[in-house]
């Protein structure tokens, strides 16, 4: 599947992408992605990070680092920002993500951000970040997912794959 979207950010800048649905990232890995993010269960609830800079809550994730694959950033990411570890994770898809420059001089800048699924458990109390990036978790009802994330037409479509995979998983529990 892909769908196409269009939207401003809460800086005020114009962007769009195109959301692509994947079973695996092994025919992309030639592309570089800039980061990564996903969806969380932890029991029955979706995990929520407060990003301090935008003060925003968000799906835990961050930049790649040199070297690592997209299971390692966000293996990394999901224990950095929530004390969490990876039970098991599923990749939902990727988003080629066009971000306008406000100049007719610099070009748009492209950049290929992974999803994924994620099945979590706590290590121990949730701190703090260790870069500051994130001062806050929060565990929220599956029923009340909207008010924290609301992508629009390919947010429904990451929200409907990621609750298919968590159905599967608990069924199977």
């Amino acid at each position: 599947m892909e769908l196409n979207y269009s939207f401003t950010s809460k800086a005020g800048k114009a962007k769009s992408g195109t959301y692509y649905e994947v079973d695996s990232f092994d025919p992309y890995r030639h592309l570089i992605f800039f980061s990564a993010g996903a969806i969380c269960f932890c029991g029955d609830k979706i995990v929520f990070v407060h990003a301090v800079k935008r003060g925003v809550w968000e799906m835990p994730g961050g930049k790649c680092e040199p070297g690592e694959t997209l299971e390692e950033t966000m293996i990394r990411e999901i224990r950095e920002e929530s004390n969490m570890r990876v039970i098991a994770m599923k990749p939902l898809g990727y988003e080629k993500v066009a971000f306008e420059s406000g100049t007719d001089r610099k070009p748009s800048v492209v950049a290929h951000q992974a999803r994924f699924v994620a099945i979590v458990e706590p290590i121990g109390p949730f701190i703090a970040d260790p870069d500051g990036d994130i001062d806050a978790i929060q565990l929220v009802d599956q029923k009340d997912f909207r008010a924290f994330f609301d992508w629009g037409q390919h947010g429904d479509a990451i929200a409907k794959k990621s609750l298919e995979f968590y159905s599967e998983f608990t069924s199977l529990r």
